[in-house]
């Protein structure tokens, strides 16, 4: 996806998703990156958010890099993030990674959560209150999140070497 397109797309989106008293509708966002690039739709936050979607792989283009799709929220001086990933872990793989990932402090921390077969909509979650405890909910699995204090930051959605569909998105303030 030309450059230009992918900021029009973010620019657009961010729009339509920036948290108001009244919460946008829901969204799709087709996440399509050829192979070795990354296409993402980041959205400002402020000292709290939520993040709700379904997640779906639809196409895998993986090189040197592996295929990914996901969501992380950063805090806007890079050093403090929390998200998750799903990631095709071999060209040949029949089923998916769901990697928790998280940032401290500058400490980067990524968990294995479970695997996913090929094709299966991972329903998710993510709530991170003001005061830095907050809750992923990934399908069925549950996770309580520490977080720094946000102050602001960014909602990243994402995908790199592949296609990924995220539906029913919102971003905003618990």
């Amino acid at each position: 996806m030309p450059r230009f397109r992918t900021i029009a797309l973010a620019a657009i989106a961010a729009a339509s998703l920036a948290p108001t008293a009244a919460r946008a509708t829901p969204i799709t966002f087709e996440c399509d990156a050829p192979t070795e690039r990354y296409s993402s739709m980041i959205v400002p936050i402020g000292s709290s958010a939520s993040v709700v979607g379904t997640l779906t792989a639809a196409a895998f283009r993986p090189g040197k890099g592996q295929s990914i799709g996901g969501l992380v929220i950063n805090s806007a001086d890079g050093l403090n993030m929390v998200g998750f990933h799903l990631v095709l872990p071999t060209v040949d793989a029949k089923a998916l990674n769901l990697v928790l990932v998280a940032k401290n402090a500058g400490k980067l921390d990524r968990r294995l959560v479970r695997t996913v077969p090929l094709g299966t909509a991972v329903p998710f979650s993510m709530v991170l209150p003001a005061g830095g405890q907050g809750r992923l909910v990934l399908g069925e699995t549950a996770v309580s999140v520490a977080f720094a204090n946000l102050k602001s930051g960014n909602a990243i959605i994402f995908c790199g070497s592949g296609q990924y569909r995220f539906t029913g998105l919102d971003v905003g303030a618990p």
